[in-house]
């Protein structure tokens, strides 16, 4: 009786609360289920295993749903889009499923009166509602479900109103807002206490200015955090400073310039960072010289050019690096060649011709490049033939390159994929040759 009321008075307490405070440490076992979405933190271990009700697990199974059971097998995951489902399919599944910690609902039959069903969920940690029908009144039976650590919105009605109910959760590391249209700053101030919070993805919620974002600054314990639109401008960059933990920042679309990426040198553990379609140059660049933990980073459609590549030379770790659409040709190139741990180059539509192409051959863990609408020739091929590792090759719209050019990449074995598309000089009969070379490569023209 003791150990009921003393659980009682935990559980009261945990409500009250709404989500985690920041004063606190992080425990080892929540950074573990931070980079394992949906695992059980632990919660439900406590309890007493009861065993699923064999007639709707049946009943899902015949419907065609997704179902997956632990070793004592119990369904821990539960996945309705393979059947369709509807909130016919919710119905007991609280109940008839104890041990359920992945559900799986991104279907737009799932509306409010579905999640109603879910009460009593305890061990309910990642729910996907994505492209779904509930609204904010559906957050509000969420909120009850205090275990939820990972919760998916993309593409629904939800508003700032449901995010008032989410940011109780006294759980909630990610939150996937993608596509909420209707959000705006006034609902990111309701996840201001939410210091529990580690991934929250706001891409394409073009309501959200620096305002917004203020309201995020004392979120210090986030890792992951996508921003968008035209409201995000330098202002908001400054409220990122405090945030430094974070390990991947998304400024795409965005209104950020050259002026504001001085806010970001305070990332110190940045390792992504998305900069596509903004207006960032070489200057805003040399001010990310002591992020040295890069491994990815994306600067497509940029007005970054060679002299930007002498800072990006600095990121020794990068892993993914796209500099499509920028202004950058063969005298940024030789800035890339230190570059060792390159696996993904992206290329497109960039001045890099065979001199360019001379400074990539030492890059010997490349897997994919794209080289799509350069200037190289056949002499460039020579360099590529030297990229062992590579899986994947995008040549298309080069166009002067022929046969003779084409038959350099029979020695690369691991070549999974090529694009020759609008290689007009190329012929069906150089095409058979290398397939005899590379019978498993598939190749688009």
């Amino acid at each position: 009786m003791v150990r009921i009321l003393i659980a009682g008075l935990l559980l009261g307490s945990v409500l009250l609360s709404g989500c985690g405070s920041n004063s606190s440490a992080p425990s080892g076992r929540e950074t573990e289920a931070a980079d394992n979405p949906g695992e059980d933190s632990g919660i439900a271990a406590t309890q007493e295993v009861v065993a699923d009700d064999p007639d709707v697990v049946a009943r899902l199974r015949d419907r065609g749903a997704g179902l997956k059971t632990n070793e004592q097998g119990n369904v821990v995951a539960l996945d309705l889009e393979p059947a369709r489902g509807s909130n016919a399919d919710l119905d007991g599944v609280s109940a008839a499923l104890p041990q359920l910690e992945r559900l799986l609902a991104p279907l737009p039959e799932i509306t409010d009166a579905g999640l109603s069903h879910l009460a009593g969920a305890d061990a309910l940690r990642y729910l996907s509602l994505q492209n779904s029908g509930v609204t904010d009144s559906g957050m509000a039976a969420l909120e009850a479900l205090i275990g939820l650590e990972e919760v998916v919105l993309h593409r629904t009605n939800v508003t700032d109103a449901g995010l008032a109910h989410l940011g109780k959760l006294p759980g909630l590391k990610r939150l996937h807002l993608t596509r909420c249209a209707n959000i705006t700053d006034a609902g990111l101030s309701h996840l201001s206490s939410c210091g529990t919070l580690e991934l929250l993805d706001l891409r394409d919620c073009n309501l959200v200015t620096a305002e917004g974002v203020a309201h995020l600054a004392g979120l210090t314990r986030l890792k992951s955090l996508k921003l968008y639109g035209p409201g995000i401008t330098d202002a908001a960059l400054q409220h990122l400073r405090p945030m430094t933990s974070l390990k991947s920042l998304g400024l795409d679309d965005t209104q950020v310039t050259d002026a504001g990426m001085g806010h970001l040198s305070a990332l110190v553990n940045l390792q992504e960072l998305f900069l596509f379609r903004t207006q960032i140059g070489d200057k805003g660049i040399q001010q990310l010289q002591g992020l040295t933990e890069i491994t990815r980073i994306r600067l497509r459609d940029t007005v970054v050019s060679d002299a930007g590549l002498m800072t990006v030379a600095g990121m020794t770790k990068l892993r993914v690096l796209d500099l499509s659409e920028t202004l950058v040709g063969d005298g940024g190139m030789q800035h890339l060649a230190g570059l060792t741990e390159l696996t993904d180059l992206n290329l497109w539509a960039t001045d890099v011709s065979d001199e360019g192409l001379s400074h990539l051959a030492g890059l010997k863990k490349l897997q994919r490049l794209n080289l799509h609408e350069t200037i190289f020739a056949d002499p460039g091929m020579n360099y590529l033939a030297q990229l062992t590792d590579l899986e994947s090759l995008h040549i298309g719209a080069v166009r002067e390159i022929t046969d003779v050019g084409l038959a350099k990449l029979s020695n690369l074995k691991k070549l999974k994929e090529l694009n020759l598309i609008e290689c007009f000089l190329i012929t069906d009969e150089g095409i058979d040759k290398l397939r005899q070379a590379l019978p498993e490569l598939q190749i688009k023209r």
